[in-house]
């Protein structure tokens, strides 16, 4: 029974649910200054609680954005666990990992194929429960034979 029923680490999740403008800053590479987007957002429980959706839209590059995140607590594993897509690619990329700093920062891990096609790149995002009408997402990659950069941070704002 305690793997079927959300717990109090998806109750932590819970009062990120509403309506989010999302500020997006994007470095193509370690050197140089991030592009900057902004998207709607919508953050919801779903499945009775047990995992955190997100579903970002907008304009990304002058282009329609869709994208669908869920985050959720495996009670087996003691692990949050990530899975992101959007209409950018084909792929899904998979993370997971524990708490950071218990009841503020989860620290994910895993790894994606490079859309180039040249192997894999190793992800590391942390995710910011700072308070109730933020959320910081960060993803930081490392590419073949390179050092880690931080490639994306996502800043959530609250609409009031």
């Amino acid at each position: 029974m305690a793997y079927m029923l959300p717990g109090e680490d998806h109750a932590v999740l819970q009062p990120y649910e509403g309506e989010w403008t999302e500020d997006i800053s994007m470095w193509l590479g370690p050197e140089g200054e991030p592009q900057q987007f902004q998207l709607g957002c919508t953050i919801r429980m779903a499945l009775e609680g047990r995992f955190l959706e997100i579903a970002h839209s907008g304009l990304l590059s002058g282009m329609p954005f869709g994208g669908l995140t869920l985050l959720g607590h495996n009670n087996a594993s003691r692990h949050f666990e990530l899975i992101s897509i959007s209409n950018m690619g084909t792929g899904i990329l998979e993370l997971q990992g524990p708490w950071k700093e218990k009841g503020r920062t989860i620290e994910l891990h895993g790894e994606m194929a490079s859309p180039a096609g040249d192997g894999a790149i190793r992800v590391r995002q942390l995710l910011t429960l700072a308070h109730k009408d933020t959320l910081l997402i960060e993803n930081f990659d490392t590419y073949p034979g390179s050092a880690e950069y931080r490639s994306i941070a996502y800043r959530f704002t609250r609409k009031k």
